[in-house]
């Protein structure tokens, strides 16, 4: 079998991640792999390469995940290169899968394949809740999406969301979880080694880790940081975006530079160490399809709170949901005050998450992708 995915990357993110890992399951199982990328992401790269990955550059398409409606009007026009250029790769490549990974990619594929005698089995797997569109742009995706074989939700709550935007094709949608690689989270340092290799302050550590972003939220964390008047309580932010100038500012205001470490952008590969090395996630964002780095904060058996917005089922129950800010702060509150609680939280958390395992999710795939 050989499957070729492709991807618009944004930077490194959950979705990358997942495409990654999931391909090097793949891999070990021999099953060829090529990853076209729509636009270029230098970090995904250079996981590709590590992993010894086929990859190839298609073009470099500037499209947000969710265009505008002055996008969509131009949509075509500006594919029209990247059709005969996929088209091209697929020809040459001989895939039996296509896998789309998102917007533009949804479209992309169905119209590169037009004429085509021997048509691949072609995917799309949608990482984000669906919104309602106006009447045009609904019937342009539906139109689209009734050319797949199956739309995969990452989550329970995305599954739903497109069953409500589209129920006329409400039996071609699935749910296959998210998953991570656990082995990544199985580190042998003790979280003290860790805090002193990385120069972390001691005390009690709440960590944020995603892209700086106004619906992620972590502003907010200042107010958090100053509703808990503790000098043994830190917060770490990690990640880069447009919101990394406002929070650094609203800090200095604040005059909590000592208690909120704005660290910036972190290699990947880091990440893990930076997990085992806090007491408490600590993640306000608004709005996720599936909050991947949830999952790898329970794995090192971290305390999670979120906002309601964002909670899907796939976290289990053992994950703190706030209705509103105040639940938010009291959650934290009582994370930082008490130690079992943490621990208690914390070591439920880190086995249900096994049941997340890359492998698992991997053979899920495998499964809809021999089946159907």
């Amino acid at each position: 079998m050989k499957i070729l995915s492709v991807i618009s990357p944004v930077k490194f993110g959950g979705g990358e991640r997942l495409l990654l890992d999931q391909t090097k399951i793949f891999k070990e199982k021999g099953i060829e792999q090529v990853i076209v990328c729509l636009n270029r992401s230098l970090e995904f790269e250079n996981f590709l390469n590590q992993e010894n990955i086929k990859y190839l550059n298609l073009t470099n398409l500037e499209f947000r995940q969710t265009p505008t409606k002055r996008e969509y009007l131009f949509l075509f026009i500006k594919l029209l290169p990247s059709i005969f250029n996929l088209r091209k790769i697929i020809l040459n490549e001989k895939p039996e899968i296509v896998v789309s990974h998102g917007f533009p990619a949804v479209f992309l594929i169905p119209l590169s394949l037009i004429f085509f005698k021997n048509k691949p089995k072609i995917f799309y797997v949608h990482h984000s809740e669906k919104s309602q569109e106006n009447f045009l742009v609904r019937k342009i995706y539906l139109w689209f999406l009734k050319k797949y074989r199956k739309i995969i939700g990452v989550s329970s709550k995305t599954s739903e969301s497109l069953k409500k935007v589209f129920p006329e094709i409400k039996e071609k949608i699935i749910t296959i979880p998210n998953g991570i690689e656990i082995k990544r989270f199985e580190i042998a340092e003790t979280k003290q080694e860790i805090r002193k290799k990385l120069n972390l302050p001691n005390g009690i550590l709440g960590i944020c880790v995603g892209r700086l972003t106004k619906f992620k939220n972590q502003k907010f964390l200042i107010k958090v940081a100053k509703e808990i008047k503790r000098d043994d309580f830190f917060i770490l932010i990690i990640g880069d975006g447009d919101e990394y100038e406002n929070i650094q500012k609203e800090i200095k205001k604040e005059n909590l530079e000592n208690r909120i470490k704005l660290l910036g952008f972190i290699p990947s590969d880091l990440i893990p160490f930076y997990l085992k090395a806090s007491d408490i996630f600590l993640y306000p964002s608004l709005k996720e399809g599936f909050g991947i780095v949830v999952l790898e904060a329970m794995a090192v058996g971290l305390p999670v709170v979120i906002f309601k917005e964002i909670y899907i089922d796939e976290f289990g129950k053992n994950v703190l949901v706030a209705n509103n800010e105040e639940e938010f702060i009291n959650f934290t509150k009582n994370l930082v005050e008490n130690k079992t609680l943490r621990e208690d939280l914390g070591k439920k958390l880190k086995e249900e998450v096994l049941k997340l395992d890359i492998k698992k999710v991997a053979e899920k795939y495998l499964e809809v992708f021999q089946n159907e």
